[in-house]
């Protein structure tokens, strides 16, 4: 009795789907799909704002990002200098400050919301009244 054999075509498209499978799991992992940035990021603010969340009313940009690059210059640089994002060669290092300004489209005091952190009122806010007596 004689196995039976696969013909050609069966096999290169076994081999091609292989390879395609191979090639879009390396891309996931290394980063290059959206998938994998979008969960570093998250990861990334989580980090920073749990030890924003240790002083709510710390400058965020005090609060240095080692592993991320915040403030989307290309480069990781560790840091609490600020300035522009996507700014190449420029002062900005990676920070809260950066990573909420470049990736949240947030300010300082909206970077705490996006933390869930309350810290100093803004000066858009009002201040609760003093109690009775000390006027």
């Amino acid at each position: 009795m004689k196995a039976m054999e696969l013909p050609i075509n069966v096999i290169i498209i076994i081999a091609l789907a292989l390879i395609v499978l191979l090639s879009i799991t390396a891309l996931y992992f290394s980063g290059w799909l959206p998938g994998a940035q979008i969960i570093s990021l998250e990861s990334v603010k989580n980090t920073a704002c749990r030890e924003l969340s240790t002083n709510c009313n710390n400058d965020v940009n005090l609060v240095t990002i080692s592993n991320f690059d915040a403030d989307a210059d290309g480069t990781v640089d560790p840091g609490i200098g600020i300035g522009d994002c996507n700014d190449l060669g420029g002062t900005s290092e990676d920070n809260l400050y950066m990573l909420c300004k470049c990736h949240y489209n947030a300010d300082e005091n909206e970077c705490r919301d996006v933390c869930m952190c309350k810290g100093l009122p803004s000066t858009s806010e009002e201040l609760p009244p003093p109690p009775p007596g000390m006027e």
